[in-house]
């Protein structure tokens, strides 16, 4: 669906995303899951029961034809899109809660995606899963960057707080230039796909949006991490099952729709949610009248 170089400059945002996460928190934060507990548990029900649930139905009420109804339906079994690390702010709280929620959401959905994609594709469906390449894949881009992150701060704070910055900045510009390099992909797939289509992958997506942060508790940093996590799909598992699966016969064409799709929605979240930051922070204060003087 994408290129060796696109490939490979996506990789390179993932690791560096990871390893970002990991040098700017300490491991005893991160494995401390029970404050979040409670929205961590929210975050599982809603992306492995509440979107396959709101998948299939859309599929039943939105007009599409029957190939980008069933790649809805997959994507919306397969939750764990690694790219939603980079709609979220840079506090170290977010950061941590980011972290966590990508691996409780990519993690299990190498196992328990094909589960609900049989339940709610049609009957008969064979789905091939490639389990020993997902789990490099998760190893590899997820598990590893992290690891070594967290290694490195609890070595050396100050070494870690040094390189943060500048692994952080090469994990956006490779985010960037990933978007910048896969422009005529989203051009050539927006133009083979139906205008209802495209309308119905946008709603579904900005109601995964409301689904992940309505579960995201009361806090404003909490609540686009899961916007972000609940609507970023994993389409890389989603294509390897695919492309195994339903081999020659158009599916890749909506995947990558709704790849294109998704992002938007998270960008203009996140700068709306920006403009909202800067002008309270610059939003004068009121000051109290000094008493008359006698």
């Amino acid at each position: 669906m994408i290129s060796t170089l696109q490939q490979s400059v996506l990789e390179l945002f993932l690791f560096t995303s990871m390893a970002g996460i990991g040098l700017q928190v300490d491991w005893r934060d991160f494995l401390a899951v029970s404050h979040h507990k409670k929205i961590l548990s929210l975050s599982l029900l809603a992306n492995f029961l509440i979107i396959p649930l709101l998948g299939w139905v859309a599929t039943k009420l939105l007009p599409m034809p029957p190939l980008s109804a069933q790649a809805l339906i997959i994507l919306a079994c397969a939750p764990g899109g690694l790219s939603a690390v980079q709609f979220t702010s840079k506090s170290k709280d977010a950061q941590v809660f980011a972290g966590q929620t990508a691996l409780l959401l990519a993690c299990p959905a190498i196992f328990i995606s094909p589960i609900l994609m049989s339940l709610f594709l049609p009957p008969g469906t064979h789905l091939v899963v490639p389990y020993g390449r997902a789990v490099t894949y998760i190893s590899f881009l997820l598990l590893l960057p992290l690891a070594i992150g967290l290694v490195v701060r609890h070595g050396n704070a100050e070494i870690a707080q040094r390189l943060a910055s500048p692994v952080a900045l090469i994990g956006t510009g490779s985010f960037i230039l990933f978007i910048i390099l896969t422009l005529s992909l989203r051009r050539s797939v927006m133009a083979e796909i139906a205008r209802r289509e495209t309308l119905g992958i946008v709603i579904f997506v900005l109601a995964m949006m409301a689904v992940g942060w309505l579960s995201g508790g009361p806090r404003r940093e909490t609540r686009q991490v899961l916007a972000a996590a609940t609507s970023m799909r994993n389409v890389a598992l989603a294509y390897a099952i695919t492309s195994r699966s339903f081999a020659d016969t158009g599916i890749e064409t909506p995947l990558a729709a709704f790849f294109a799709l998704m992002v938007t929605p998270n960008m203009i979240l996140v700068l709306v949610l920006l403009c909202i930051s800067k002008f309270k922070a610059f939003k004068p204060s009121r000051v109290k009248p000094e008493p008359a003087r006698e």
